[in-house]
């Protein structure tokens, strides 16, 4: 495992892209791309450790419902972007409420975790988030953190595009994607231990660890959406976020080493 996980006492799933080999043998440079969960947390004796990681950009992936319930600290000289990753099919926000999903019915969450895969497959698609994202990469306002509530779904999803424009091959993609679970182990160990009840299907303890974690067959359903649809991740990369071959050649050239 190449991921290197950053410790504060109050973020969790912290870590930076860094350290991955690409597919020409070069690896993602460190201390470029960092990636965790939402940012409320952050106790006043670790801004300075915050700081000192030189990040330029906050890109928060999150709802205007879930960035009102807790809004991340502010920063002086550090830009704070906030654009939704996951819209509704009729455009609006897509706003996560944990304890909606605690009260579902075993059934309503079974139906919820195949809705929950068609989010993921839509997400790589007309992303404004991520085209912010590249813009930043391009025009190097970098180190950029990107984040959302638990840095796991739409920050993944985020990380699996980086590694997809600097040539990283997809089981290395998905290698990094389920290291949520080790950083994420004690709250999936507490939410399953809080809401799964004896008698419950199995696949309801299967949904709960999804809430707390990841299920890599989320991102297996975005990565194999974007094959259905390309020929070849370039031609994705070129038509969703304008990424040509000269333009990947320069992110790669900036971010690679």
């Amino acid at each position: 495992m190449n991921t290197k996980i950053i410790d504060f006492k109050d973020i969790v799933n912290f870590r930076e892209l860094g350290g991955y080999i690409a597919k020409d043998g070069r690896q993602v440079k460190e201390g470029q791309f960092y990636r965790s969960a939402r940012l409320t947390g952050l106790c006043e004796e670790e801004r300075e450790k915050f700081l000192s990681l030189g990040i330029k950009v906050i890109l928060d992936f999150r709802s205007k419902g879930e960035i009102n319930q807790y809004k991340d600290p502010e920063f002086s000289g550090i830009e704070n972007k906030a654009i939704s990753a996951i819209l509704e099919m009729d455009g609006n926000e897509k706003d996560f409420d944990p304890e909606h999903l605690f009260k579902q019915t075993p059934e309503e969450m079974k139906q919820d975790e195949l809705d929950f895969m068609e989010i993921y497959k839509a997400m790589p698609f007309g992303n404004k988030a991520y085209v912010y994202m590249f813009e930043c990469m391009l025009t190097e306002k970098m180190p950029i953190l990107f984040h959302c509530t638990a840095g796991k779904d739409r920050t993944g999803i985020a990380a699996a595009l980086i590694f997809m424009a600097l040539g990283v091959e997809r089981k290395v993609i998905e290698e990094d994607y389920m290291v949520t679970n080790i950083c994420c182990a004690d709250n999936i160990e507490k939410i399953v231990t809080k809401h799964y009840k004896d008698g419950d299907p199995e696949y309801v303890k299967h949904y709960l660890s999804g809430i707390g974690g990841v299920c890599l067959h989320n991102l297996t359903a975005a990565i194999d959406e974007i094959e259905k649809r390309y020929a070849t991740y370039e031609d994705f990369l070129l038509n969703e976020y304008n990424l040509d071959t000269a333009k990947l050649d320069k992110l790669k050239s900036m971010y690679l080493a």
